[in-house]
């Protein structure tokens, strides 16, 4: 009785080992429920990744669908749902270990029947979907779908008087796997024993000329990372061919416009800096602020001045990535940037926000002095805590946005910012700040001119001599208040107006996969004051040299010399 025990034990064993042989090498395969909403109403509910389009998760695979919502909305074929959830959410069952997606023939009918409404739109059939890449109907070794209620010949159901349940032969051994009655999907059986499902088909090097490459972002520690298929994002190309969502001719427009406003800057601001370096005893408080903001303009000119080193069509938010077949350069959005790329960041925000800062010091200022009778002396005093607030606020804003990585590459202007392709990011790191400090110093500034006001009614009541000059400071604050408060308002608007369109803007861009734009998505006019608004503040801070004083600073610096 031992040995017959031993024996069937050692049987077992061996059983279980040959078992395990033949599964260990079989990859893991498993099915999953289909969530996305429009695709939840098929026959089949069961779906696996990745699909036939590479997409590794169902998250990635409605974000892409959604794209073609426009589409869907035309009704421009009775089957252009279902082929689109074949693709993104490909049939699955347990009796087969590959996703069975939709047959070729129902691409190319999909493509017939849309591909006219797409180009009356000005949008190209996508080339991620290639119908050729698709098996055939009867094909061997393939499987296929075809659209609920057609027959697999392509012919009307017949209808049958004695309706049954249909069923769908899915291996070798005759194992059926029961569908609902109501609108069948058929699924083409191969010829033959055996059978197989082509890989997800990769795109050649030469043929990809999609607009967005997929990159993947550098991993976080194992405890840090809780979703590591959010590590990889599609991100726009960087190429001189690839229109995203300007076209080359507008993007050429803008870099002149850049180069000749970013030019009057320099030249404003380093003339009043110098003005300032040869005469300072004339630039006392409250007018000192001004030296401070055009210096802020100066470096920011600076930085779009290099930019224009590169031309029109070379922007420098670009970043090569190693791992794509072809070498695609894409536009840079958060992770890791190229030093030129930070460096050119760093500059553009970190002076951007500290001009707005000195804009504010110089309405408190005018504040103290008009207001409250403070005399140059004393506003001076505080000058620490004014440089302190100044140079120290913008920093931390310019930190958290390195540190959050939100750094991304602007495509009209070529340079690296915050809030190019995240609206969120444009929201809380462009928007807010600047409103906050064009808020503050508009406050003060009218506060400013109300005593002024009263200073100027009291001194014309008593016959003062001094009316006239104290006029004529009132007119110099009021026309250099509106050349600032206006261009920063303007500057406002439109990110506002960019944070309402961008993903819209995004959506035509992604759905139209031509490489070339006849005209741009977004308003290049409204982008074109943004641009001109941006550096007029550093234009115009000049007009405060611009009177016989600094004629004859220059003169005496000249005698000197």
């Amino acid at each position: 009785i031992k040995m017959n025990v031993i024996n069937v034990l050692c049987i077992l064993f061996v059983l279980a080992c040959v078992s395990g042989f033949k599964y260990a090498g079989r990859p893991k395969f498993k099915c999953f429920p289909i969530s996305e909403p429009l695709c939840s109403d098929f026959p089949y509910n069961y779906t696996t990744f990745p699909n036939i389009l590479g997409h590794d998760n169902a998250d990635d695979a409605s974000d892409v669908l959604y794209e073609y919502k426009l589409l869907l909305d035309t009704h421009c074929s009775t089957h252009l749902r279902f082929f689109l959830c074949s693709l993104h959410f490909p049939m699955c069952t347990p009796k087969v270990e590959v996703a069975i997606p939709g047959c070729r023939s129902m691409c190319e009918k999909v493509r017939a029947d849309c591909e006219p409404v797409m180009r009356v739109g000005g949008v190209q059939w996508p080339d991620t979907i290639d119908c050729s890449k698709l098996p055939m109907r009867n094909e061997k070794k393939r499987l296929c779908m075809v659209p609920p209620g057609e027959s697999p010949n392509g012919e009307a159901p017949k209808v049958d008087t004695n309706p049954q349940p249909p069923s769908v032969t899915l291996d070798e051994s005759g194992a059926e796997h029961q569908l609902p009655p109501e609108e069948p999907v058929v699924v083409d059986e191969p010829e033959g024993p055996g059978f197989g499902f082509a890989s997800p088909p990769q795109r050649e090097p030469d043929q990809d000329k999609n607009q967005f490459v997929t990159i993947s972002q550098p991993k976080p520690r194992p405890n840090k990372c809780k979703n590591p298929n959010k590590m990889k994002q599609c991100v726009p190309r960087c190429e001189k061919t690839t229109d995203i969502l300007f076209s080359s001719n507008h993007k050429q427009i803008a870099y002149w416009l850049l180069f000749s406003f970013s030019l009057l800057c320099f030249i404003s601001t380093v003339m009043t800096v110098c003005t300032f370096m040869i005469d300072s005893k004339r630039f006392r408080y409250p007018e000192r602020p001004i030296i401070f903001l055009s210096i802020c303009y100066c470096v920011y000119s600076v930085a779009y001045l290099v930019r224009s080193v590169n031309g029109p069509l070379n922007s420098m938010a670009c970043m090569e990535d190693i791992t794509h077949p072809a070498g695609a350069s894409y536009f840079v959005k958060g992770g890791i940037q190229g030093t030129g790329c930070t460096a050119m960041f760093f500059v553009l925000y970190y002076f951007g926000m500290a001009a707005s800062a000195w804009w504010v010091v110089l309405t408190l200022s005018w504040l103290l002095s008009a207001g409250f009778k403070w005399g140059h002396e004393a506003i001076e005093a505080y000058g620490f805590y004014f440089h302190l607030a100044a140079w120290l606020l913008p920093a931390g804003q310019t930190i958290v946005v390195l540190i959050l990585g939100k750094v991304d590459g602007d495509e009209l202007t070529g340079v690296c910012y915050v809030g190019n392709l995240e609206p969120e990011s444009l929201m809380y790191f462009v928007i807010i700040p600047l409103t906050f400090y064009l808020i503050t110093g508009t406050v003060a500034l009218v506060f400013g001119f109300g005593y002024l006001f009263k200073i100027r009614r009291v001194i014309r009541h008593q016959g003062g001599k001094s009316a006239g000059k104290l006029e004529k400071l009132m007119w110099r604050i009021g026309v250099f208040s509106v050349l600032y408060t206006v261009p920063a308002a303007c500057v406002v608007a439109v990110n506002f107006y960019q944070y309402q369109n961008l993903g819209v803007w995004m959506s035509h861009a992604r759905v139209n996969l031509d490489c070339t734009l006849p005209d741009s998505i977004p308003s290049l006019p409204i982008f074109g004051i943004k641009i001109f608004m941006s550096l007029i503040a550093g234009i115009t801070s000049g007009m405060w040299i611009w009177s016989g004083k600094t004629v004859e600073s220059w003169r005496k610096f000249y005698k000197t010399c």
